[in-house]
C-alpha cells in the first residue's frame, strides 16, 4: 500500500492511530459507485488535520476496482479526512490527481461488509438524500444525523492488524 500512495498512506495509518476512524459515519455511499466517509461531528480534544499533498499519479492504478480505498479531494493538495472506497469498478475514479489508491478492501472482506453498506441514502444533500458535510462537522452534527438518518452505517473502529 505505501508503494502506491507513500504521503496518503502515511495519513490514513495516522488517522488509525488517532483514533479518528471511531464511530465514523459513512455519509455517501452510492449504489454501484463509491461510500464516502471522513467528516464526523467534533470530538473535545479531537484532532484537526490539515490537506496533505497528492502523491505522483500512477497510470497502472488510473482504472479503479472494486475495493479501492482513496482520499477524496476537490482540487490538488485538497486531501485531509475524506475517504472512499469504491464500490465497482468506475473508469472514471483515477482521473483526478488526487485520487491515487492508498490500498484495498481484500475481498473476502468486501463481500461481507463493504457491499452491505446502506445506500438508500445516496448523494449527499442537496444532489441526494444523504447528509450535508458540513451539518454533519457542526456542533450539534452527532444530533443531526441522529434525528434524520437514523439507517445510516458507521465505522465502529478502526485498528492496526499485526
Amino acid at each position: 500500500m505505501n508503494e502506491w500512495s507513500p504521503i496518503g498512506a502515511k495519513r490514513f495509518l495516522e488517522m488509525v492511530d488517532d483514533g479518528y476512524l471511531t464511530d465514523l459515519p459513512l455519509y455517501r455511499c452510492i449504489a454501484n459507485f463509491v461510500c464516502q466517509f471522513g467528516p464526523k461531528p467534533p470530538k473535545e480534544n479531537g484532532k484537526k488535520y490539515s490537506a496533505i499533498s497528492d502523491d505522483a499519479p500512477r497510470s497502472d492504478l488510473r482504472d479503479f476496482k472494486p475495493g479501492f480505498l482513496s482520499f477524496a479531494g476537490y482540487a490538488p493538495n485538497t486531501r485531509a479526512t475524506d475517504l472512499f472506497i469504491s464500490f465497482a469498478e468506475v473508469p472514471s475514479l483515477g482521473s483526478q490527481v488526487w485520487e491515487t489508491p492508498i490500498g484495498y478492501v481484500s475481498e473476502a472482506s468486501f463481500q461481507s461488509t463493504v457491499q452491505k453498506f446502506n445506500t438508500t441514502y445516496g448523494e449527499s444533500i442537496p444532489g441526494g438524500r444523504g447528509p450535508e458535510r458540513q451539518k454533519i462537522e457542526a456542533a450539534d452534527g452527532a444530533e443531526y444525523l441522529k434525528t434524520n438518518f437514523r439507517e445510516l452505517d458507521y465505522f465502529q473502529s478502526c485498528v492496526r492488524k499485526n
